[in-house]
């Protein structure tokens, strides 16, 4: 895979759970769609500083995937003026510069704190096109629900949850997100595997569509799973199935 900055060769290697490939020329690095918001900043001042020239070709930006021309994204809610990141419009792939990578997780950084405080959601980098708002730093999905009076139903899309919940990590932050058709409460039982011990807490303690939770009291070290459980208005309580948290730094 070439790089659309410089046309050298990029190295795919393993960062945060996914693969990211990185241009060791330039600095440069393209990420999976969704991947830029799943890097810790600490892994982005990394891959930043990786790098044995300063070099930006005015050239046509094409992705290394597929070789579509790049959007150029910036100055919207989810990426500052400053900055400008690169957005496949086919693979949803994101590439970035290595300065501007720096400053896109500095922002998302500052986005959750904004969140812990007003309690507020904030955008995020979607995979298909930088889509706007599903939940501090976004990232990223939309869960549908038909109904949920018909449990037998309601048991095999909750089980589809997974498949669109999304949870972002930065920093020491992990933000956990997803949203429901129809509006229902929601809780996350968090189970120490060590131990035996769980941990309830309410992710929608009132009925809504856009559930988002931001973990930041849980030990690396230790191993944990967890499931959801979703209630509807007339009572019905569904569980999702049990998976592992995974906590990296």
């Amino acid at each position: 895979m070439l790089c659309p900055n410089c046309s050298e060769m990029m190295k795919s290697d393993y960062y945060d759970g996914q693969y990211v490939s990185h241009c060791s020329s330039c600095g440069a690095s393209f990420f999976e769609a969704n991947g830029i918001n799943r890097i810790t900043f600490d892994t982005a001042s990394k891959l930043s500083a990786d790098k044995y020239r300063n070099v930006i070709s005015p050239a046509e930006k094409l992705c290394p995937k597929d070789f579509t021309p790049f959007n150029a994204l910036s100055n919207t809610e989810a990426i500052p003026s400053n900055l400008v990141l690169f957005e496949c419009p086919t693979c949803g792939g994101v590439f970035a510069y290595p300065s501007d990578l720096v400053k896109f997780k500095k922002a998302q950084g500052a986005k959750i704190d904004y969140f812990k405080t007003w309690e507020r959601p904030f955008a995020s980098v979607h995979s298909v096109l930088v889509i706007f708002v599903i939940l501090v730093l976004s990232a990223a999905t939309i869960l549908t629900f038909n109904t949920i009076q018909n449990r037998t139903s309601v048991s095999s899309e909750a089980s589809d949850l997974f498949k669109s919940l999304t949870i972002i990590q930065s920093g020491h932050y992990r933000i956990l997100s997803f949203r429901t058709s129809t509006p229902l409460k929601s809780q996350i039982i968090i189970t120490n595997n060590r131990d035996g011990s769980r941990i309830f807490k309410d992710i929608s303690k009132e009925f809504s569509k856009y559930h988002q939770l931001v973990l930041t009291d849980l030990d690396e070290k230790t191993p944990y799973s967890y499931e959801i459980v979703l209630s509807d208005k007339n009572g019905n309580k569904i569980k999702t199935g049990t998976r592992r948290l995974v906590l990296t730094r």
